[in-house]
């Protein structure tokens, strides 16, 4: 809730910030869609691996990006995101008694975005790295889990008629080089989950072109 909230904050922020200075050329999105996780699972006995199936399932990401550009087709791209990471328990022989257990993460990452400008719609390609936050409690006390991520998106934007505002949509895949489920929130005594911030995702958004 918290990185939701200062994600928003900052979105609201730099979205005003933007459109008093419209004349140097920036852009914001925002931008939703499903992403599925990939986790590290270690059995506390191998009988377990037998009885017991533990997986990500599909779950949310939701996020804005700042854009401005440095020279023609070229942009940098700042994206503040959340999203959360779901592990189901599936258990053989007891369907009805499936159990699903998260935690939201929050991404900052700085990207360069190349557009392909065509008459009315683009595509676009935006490598990126940033880091994954992840608040998990210690001994009582609230700690942050802090590991690096590489980011690859693709994109088509579609623009509205008689104007630089846009409809968009696209792919990601996110890579993480740090376990970030530090506090194992999702330890039940049967396994340990490993979480690096790795997922692929599909999202769609609303672009907005605040340049004159």
């Amino acid at each position: 809730m918290k990185l939701r909230f200062t994600i928003l904050t900052l979105s609201l922020i730099l979205i005003t910030v933007f459109k008093s200075n419209a004349q140097l050329g920036f852009g914001a999105e925002v931008y939703g869609g499903i992403q599925k996780s990939f986790v590290d699972v270690n059995y506390s006995s191998p009988a377990f691996a037998n009885v017991l199936t533990v997986r990500s399932p599909f779950d949310f990401h939701a996020g804005a990006t700042f854009l401005t550009s440095f020279h023609q087709n070229w942009q940098l791209a700042l994206q503040g995101e959340f999203y959360r990471v779901a592990v189901r328990e599936i258990w053989a022989g007891n369907i009805g008694q499936n159990v699903v257990r998260g935690d939201e993460y929050g991404i900052y990452s700085l990207g360069i975005r190349y557009n392909i400008e065509k008459e009315g719609y683009a595509f676009y390609l935006q490598p990126s790295f940033g880091y994954a936050l992840n608040n998990y409690e210690d001994s009582g006390t609230t700690q942050m889990a802090l590991g690096p991520v590489v980011r690859a998106e693709v994109g088509l934007k579609n623009y509205f008629k008689e104007s630089k505002d846009y409809f968009f949509w696209g792919l990601r895949y996110q890579y993480g080089f740090e376990n970030m489920n530090k506090g194992n929130f999702l330890d039940t005594g049967n396994y340990r989950v490993g979480s690096y911030g790795d997922y692929v995702g599909a999202f769609v958004g609303l672009g907005f072109d605040f340049s004159k």
